[in-house]
């Protein structure tokens, strides 16, 4: 199996007395790997993502069908999708966000609880680890590792026109009878 895993690097800011936690991550012009680490009401875009430059596309993998999702792009103020899969950026998933100006992108809202994964499939996978905090694979994909499983660490902008996970990966780890290693 092959999967694909998305990491970020955070900047955490807690507010003791509600709860509320923030992180920012510092958005480049082109493709760039993101995730949602908290729980902002039901996460749909609008409140995760409320303000993006215009233009701004949203690209999500679908792992049972092996191929990503219609995109959401932001208008007029406001994210449109034909996909209803799309109108979410929750914790565990992972996305790639396209845009054409550098931002810096605050994410909000309160810690999640980790849940039991039942969004993997066999073949690739983009997903996060469901907090701000690190993860195994384990509490990444809902299951443990076999022989032959890749993860395909993200950690950069993505360059342009190559869909090929060597190609996009920041590192590539292989899971063998004796653990995992580095390719």
């Amino acid at each position: 199996m092959k999967f694909l895993a998305l990491g970020l690097a955070l900047t955490l800011a807690s507010s003791a007395a509600a709860q509320l936690q923030s992180y920012t991550i510092t958005v480049v012009p082109g493709i760039n790997d993101i995730a949602n680490h908290l729980d902002n009401g039901p996460n749909t875009l609008d409140r995760v993502l409320p303000s993006v430059p215009e233009g701004t596309q949203l690209f999500k993998w679908d792992a049972r069908t092996q191929r990503y999702r219609d995109q959401a792009q932001y208008i007029d103020g406001g994210w449109f999708t034909s996909d209803p899969a799309m109108e979410t950026l929750s914790p565990g998933e992972g996305a790639f966000l396209g845009t054409d100006t550098a931002f810096s992108l605050t994410f909000r809202g309160v810690a999640h609880v980790p849940q039991i994964r039942r969004d993997t499939a066999a073949g690739y996978n983009l997903v996060s680890c469901q907090t701000t905090q690190r993860c195994s694979f384990e509490e990444l994909f809902g299951f443990s590792p076999v022989p032959g499983d890749r993860v395909y660490k993200l950690h950069q902008p993505l360059p342009p026109a190559s869909n090929d996970p060597e190609d996009i990966a920041s590192s590539i780890h292989r899971y063998s009878s004796n653990g995992w290693c580095n390719l």
